[in-house]
């Protein structure tokens, strides 16, 4: 909507999705666990268990990635001549963005979203690796974290987790990849 409309509430969002741009991934998750789900010495039970703050700070660094690719087809789909006949017929904003323009840019933001589901899992991998990670057991990025240091004794303890992180990723990219030249095609014909 903000990229549709623009205005102040456009430029308020894209700062936040160029803040939060301009730091390095890992580091800005490892700083948001740091800052929310370490414990404190003075008062324990006041901490957010870690898996939550995890989604919720995966979830904060996600949406620009997602948020610059919707803005960005949200403008280029609002200059098309069949919005600009729309306008001139009198259509209110919100039927011209529910009616024309979120259905071209949701098809690209499902393509974009299977690559992230990847990105996710990458992440979380790296964020266990570094000790910020989930729950032991809960996810293939704490099984090789701590397995890692059996690599010797039991090799298969951590290729497992690898086979089945690197496996996932690679389909999630090949079907977002898959999406993403069906979409191509099909905005080629508009």
């Amino acid at each position: 909507m903000a990229g549709y409309t623009r205005g102040w509430i456009d430029a308020i969002i894209s700062m936040y999705f160029n803040v939060t741009l301009a730091f390095p991934t890992l580091v800005l998750l490892l700083a948001l666990v740091a800052i929310f789900a370490s414990p404190d010495p003075f008062n324990p039970g006041t901490t957010l268990p870690r898996m939550v703050v995890l989604t919720f700070a995966i979830t904060f660094i996600l949406i620009p990635f997602l948020g610059r690719l919707a803005r960005a087809a949200t403008v280029s789909w609002a200059g098309r001549d069949f919005v600009l006949v729309a306008k001139s017929l009198g259509l209110k904003r919100r039927t011209i963005l529910v009616q024309h323009i979120i259905p071209n840019v949701l098809p690209s933001l499902i393509s974009v979203s299977f690559l992230a589901a990847g990105l996710i899992i990458i992440l979380e991998g790296g964020l266990s690796i570094l000790g910020a990670g989930g729950d032991p057991g809960s996810s293939w990025g704490s099984l090789l974290s701590r397995n890692r240091g059996d690599l010797a004794l039991t090799p298969h303890t951590t290729f497992i987790p690898v086979a089945a992180i690197a496996l996932t990723v690679m389909a999630f990219n090949y079907f977002g990849e898959y999406l993403r030249t069906g979409i191509d095609n099909r905005d080629s014909r508009i």
